[in-house]
Parts: structure tokens; C-alpha cells; sequence
């Protein structure tokens, strides 16, 4: 059940942040439509797409009705491009993005990514042919995405690769020119670690388990911060050195603190890091709904300052 506050909330976010759900993506798995044959591989891509793909802007519409927020993009991703057609031709590549976009306007969507390729340990032939053909496919498609790994923290930077993607986007820039480099905005080049691109690949029977496993990919809360656009400062637990929160704290260098431990170790933390901030009268909160209080009422005081009234002015 929602609380009045949190529906007020909601509506003033709507009316005065547009707030808005940016983005809805359905991933399809194109693995089952490889063929030799560039006009079978289309068809199949097509049939795969329309029969997965043909509800999903029907129900984002009734989802966004019935909650009232609007949904600003319908989006498609499909397996990389290059793996499914390998075995194609040059210019085939062109015809399986034309595919791609003519399907994704059948079924309404606003993108459709996937034209793709996973470079990070070298080149395959396909891959050189998804790359070559990236300006002019994306120049001459409407909904058509491309993305290109480039690097992984085991595989190192694939230079060539880079070289390569410089050029594409180049030539990318001048061919959409008349529309501001539009096509650009349908371009990405990344590095992601294994992990993540084992689970694009569908290569484990259980990609969340094994992606969840691999220490180097575990999120952490600075990951969080950043990746909302705070800027962020890291510091060391206290078992890991110094200067850690303790430090921070008796320097007068924290203003507030939200610490919500788990486990053993972190609890006995929290105990020293709350006795220090008590001490140096730094606010703490310890609970997620205590914190998310808190940030309301700064807000609100922002926004409108306060004032003080007596109780009988209440009732």
C-alpha cells in the first residue's frame, strides 16, 4: 500500500521533474535463426522478432495508462549481429540491418540494438564485416543500434579495434551530418568485463549465478553514486587503513552519515563509526527509510524553508 506522501511524491516528480520511465528493452535471442543464407537468415530474424516483439508496445502503453508515467522509449536487443552472421558476405550484413529496421517499425518499437560485435580478444571475419559496414548501416536505418567491445580487464585493449571504431564513427558523424550526427547517437564503444559478456552470450546455464560470483564485477555502493552522477570519494573500511570514516569523521569531513551494515564484521564497524559520529555530533541514520526521510525533509527545506507555529494554530 502506498503512502500518501509517497503518491504526492510521485505526482509532484511527474508534474515537476518529468519524471518518466526513459526506456523499456526486451532482449530476443537470435542464436536459433543462423543460416548460411543471407534472404533465410532475414526471414527467420523477422518471424523470431515479430512473434516475440508484437505485444510489447501494446503493453507498455496499458502499463504506463494504468500508472500514469510515461514510457519515452520501446526497445529491442538482440544477440550480436556479427556471431549470428558470420558465415554472410559483406553486403549481406547491409540486408540483415535493413531487416532489423523494417521489422522494428512493424512491431513499433523506437530501437532496436544488437548490430553488433564482441572484440576484445581479436577479429573475426564477421566481425570486420559488422565494423565496415557500421557507418552506412547506421546512416541509411532509422531504429538500428550498433555497439562494439573493444576491451575486457582480462584481454587487455584491442588497439586495432579502436583504430577501426575511430574511423567508423568518423565517417559515421559526416554521413548523418545534415541530421547533427544523429547516427553517432546510435553508436557505442565499450569495454565490459567477461562476466557480463558471457551472460550477452547465453554461454552459462546459469549467467546470473555465474556473473554474481565473479568478484570483479561485484557492484559496489561508490558504483551506485557514480553511475547517478554524484561525485564520490572513496576511503578505506576500517580493517582495510587509513584514512577511513573514523578519520573523515574526526577531521569535521563528513557532514552526515548513512551507514546500514550487514554481517558480522560490518555490524561491529557500524558500533565505532556510530559512537564517533555521536561524539563529534555528526547526524547518522542506520536505516534506509530513516535516510530517505531525511533527504526529504532537506529537500523540503530547500525548497521552502520553515516556520514555527503553535499547536492550537493546528487545531
Amino acid at each position: 500500500m502506498l503512502s500518501s506522501e509517497e503518491i504526492i511524491r510521485t505526482v509532484e516528480m511527474l508534474k515537476n521533474e518529468n519524471l518518466d520511465v526513459r526506456t523499456v528493452t526486451l532482449g530476443i535471442s537470435l542464436r536459433d535463426c543462423v543460416s548460411a543464407n543471407a534472404e533465410d537468415l532475414c526471414l527467420r530474424i523477422r518471424r523470431k522478432i515479430q512473434k516475440h516483439a508484437k505485444d510489447l508496445v501494446s503493453a507498455c502503453d496499458r502499463i504506463s495508462k494504468k500508472y500514469g508515467i510515461p514510457i519515452v522509449n520501446k526497445r529491442l536487443a538482440v544477440t550480436p549481429i556479427a556471431a549470428v552472421a558470420e558465415s554472410l558476405g559483406r553486403e549481406d550484413y547491409l540486408g540483415v540491418a535493413r531487416a532489423l529496421d523494417q521489422t522494428a517499425e512493424e512491431v513499433g518499437v523506437n530501437f532496436i540494438g544488437g548490430y553488433s560485435a564482441l572484440v576484445q580478444k581479436g577479429f573475426t571475419k564477421g566481425d570486420r564485416n559488422l565494423i565496415d559496414t557500421i557507418p552506412e548501416v547506421l546512416s541509411s536505418t532509422e531504429r538500428v543500434c550498433a555497439s562494439v567491445n573493444a576491451a575486457s580487464t582480462r584481454a587487455g585493449i584491442n588497439m586495432d579495434a579502436l583504430l577501426l571504431m575511430g574511423q567508423a564513427i568518423k565517417e559515421t558523424s559526416l554521413r548523418t551530418a545534415e541530421r547533427d550526427g544523429f547516427g553517432c547517437a546510435k553508436l557505442v564503444v565499450f569495454a565490459v568485463d567477461e562476466g557480463i559478456l558471457q551472460v550477452g552470450r547465453y554461454s552459462t546455464p546459469d549467467p546470473l549465478g555465474h556473473f554474481l560470483k565473479k568478484r570483479a564485477l561485484e557492484v559496489r555502493t561508490a558504483q551506485i553514486l557514480e553511475a547517478v552522477g554524484f561525485k564520490v570519494q572513496r576511503i578505506f573500511k576500517l580493517q582495510e587503513g587509513r584514512p577511513n570514516a573514523l578519520d573523515l569523521l574526526k577531521n569535521r569531513e563528513i557532514q552526515l552519515v548513512i551507514n546500514t551494515p550487514a554481517g558480522q564484521a560490518p555490524r561491529a564497524d557500524e558500533v565505532k563509526i556510530r559512537t564517533t559520529a555521536v561524539y563529534t555530533g555528526t547526524p547518522i541514520m542506520t536505516t534506509i527509510s530513516g535516510a530517505k526521510a531525511a533527504a526529504l525533509g532537506i529537500a523540503a527545506l530547500q525548497r521552502s524553508g520553515y516556520s514555527v507555529e503553535t499547536l492550537q494554530e493546528y487545531h
